[in-house]
């Protein structure tokens, strides 16, 4: 999973103006791509939103 460390966001787990961390799997499969997003607190590792996008071979294209 490719990691990158956002701007301070506040966290609501444990209150900290720690990075977000962002985590993203790229799934390639015969029909479609899906593209799963996490993001977590770096200070107390709580889950704090994800997100799953999936594109169709036609909505989805190689540059």
């Amino acid at each position: 999973m490719a990691t990158e460390l956002l701007t301070s966001i506040p966290c609501r787990t444990c209150a900290k103006r720690e990075h977000m961390e962002v985590k993203c799997r790229v799934e390639i499969l015969k029909t479609r791509v899906v593209v799963h997003v996490e993001l977590y607190c770096s200070h107390c590792g709580a889950l704090r939103a994800e997100a799953v996008l999936a594109l169709s071979e036609r909505e989805f294209s190689w540059h």
